[in-house]
């Protein structure tokens, strides 16, 4: 009893050391405060939004005519801008989002493209749809686009001439969050800017009509720092990810990664029930990170990723149960060809 009490302790050990060693640490990297960002958006004194460096514009919470937009299906922006450069890519100019995963459109310029991004329904799930507009900015040099979603279509008119046409699902909108808000010249991460100057961009949804430029609507605070909104609510809620690659490498990750963890439990606990010990010290490893995330403004907490790592678990459990069996299998098999009598 004493020398099987002393196993156990030690298995536990070294668990609880692979998890405290490795698994904690990356759930809670980076190590560091949410960083503030100097805000190079600003408006001058003729009333234009200015992005001479990494700034944002934004609307510090939902805007009231998104619900009307998701609800008739139909919303109508347009943008007067100039580029300051030519040779940007991927640089955000607009977008309805949450973060780089959670988005309902995005405009972005990419060298001389316009790039229109949106979330739709498939079959597969929520996937992001991208519309490329050629050649648009050719000079630096002041352009008007206007872009209109509807149900069954997608139009932009680049200085009021039609420059792409495309059909859309009719539940384009339905997969539309109402909770996301405005911002303009980068993602709400800061981690697209945008450089150039715009004078006008008008909202038409439903009955609401405005110009975020002309009206003061948007915030530029001298300096910007990223805060996860209802953490709790969105761990607790999860919302539904778009297949981006973001997405998909998130997955991987999660799912490969507690293979080992669930691999050396189940190999530890071998002969004692190792698929439900991978269970639980996966539960435990995942949970304990996931719960502590909620309150690190850094890092965002997911359901998703519980799943995931639990399921990485049980397959490495899964392998480890297998290499355990193939071998004493194989034994077997040769102890049997080389002494048939006994079979």
């Amino acid at each position: 009893m004493a020398n099987s009490g002393a196993l156990r302790r030690a298995r536990a050990a070294v668990v609880l050391l692979l998890v405290a060693g490795i698994y904690w640490p990356v759930g809670f990297y980076p190590f560091h405060p949410v960083p503030v960002y100097t805000n190079h958006a600003t408006f001058d004194n003729d009333g234009i939004l200015s992005f001479d460096g990494g700034g944002i514009a934004y609307t510090p919470v939902a805007p009231e005519w998104l619900g009307a937009a998701i609800d008739s299906g139909r919303i109508e922006l347009t943008l007067e801008l100039r580029p300051a450069k030519l040779d940007q890519k991927g640089a955000t100019i607009f977008t309805i989002s949450n973060d780089s995963q959670q988005r309902n459109l995005t405009l972005r310029q990419h060298e001389k493209l316009l790039v229109v991004q949106f979330v739709r329904s498939t079959a597969a799930g929520l996937k992001s749809k991208e519309l490329y507009v050629p050649k648009v900015f050719r000079k630096t040099d002041w352009y008007t686009i206007r872009l209109i979603l509807e149900r069954g279509e997608a139009s932009v008119y680049i200085n009021d001439k039609l420059s792409l046409s495309r059909d859309l699902a009719d539940d384009t909108f339905a997969v539309w969050s109402a909770d996301y808000r405005l911002s303009l010249g980068n993602m709400n991460e800061f981690n697209r800017p945008w450089r150039g100057e715009v004078r006008q961009a008008k909202i038409n949804a439903g009955e609401h009509h405005i110009d975020y430029i002309a009206d003061r609507q948007l915030e530029t605070p001298a300096s910007y720092q990223r805060i996860h909104d209802r953490t709790l609510e969105r761990f607790l809620i999860p919302t539904p990810m778009a297949l981006t690659p973001t997405f998909i490498r998130d997955v991987l990750v999660n799912l490969l990664g507690f293979i080992p963890l669930g691999l050396v439990t189940a190999l530890l606990w071998q002969s004692n029930r190792p698929i439900v010990a991978a269970l639980v010290v996966s539960t435990f490893a995942t949970v304990s990170i996931e719960l502590t995330q909620v309150f690190l403004p850094w890092r965002v907490p997911s359901l998703h990723d519980i799943v995931l790592n639990i399921a990485g678990g049980l397959i490495g459990a899964g392998l480890g149960v297998l290499s355990l069996w193939l071998p004493a299998r194989l034994r077997r098999k040769t102890q049997r060809a080389a002494n048939p009598l006994s079979a």
